[in-house]
């Protein structure tokens, strides 16, 4: 998984943009290789999308906490 967190503050606060990118492969990359893995968003784009989405809940209310 690549994870791309955006922190924006804004008036009223700050929002939380995460972008997440998904890949898998039959093997470790050093035996496959980068063109070797195959992307996640075809089979996978809900739970990539809910990963995002949860993780962003957390972070948001960690951050909230300070």
């Amino acid at each position: 998984l690549e994870i791309l967190f955006v922190y924006e503050k804004t008036a009223d606060g700050f929002k939380i943009h995460i972008s997440i990118d998904g890949k898998f492969g039959s093997g470790l990359y050093e035996d496959v290789g980068r063109h070797g893995y195959y992307s996640m968003e075809d089979d996978f784009k809900e739970c990539l999308e809910d990963y995002a989405n949860d993780l962003n809940s957390i972070i948001k209310e960690e951050i909230s906490r300070r």
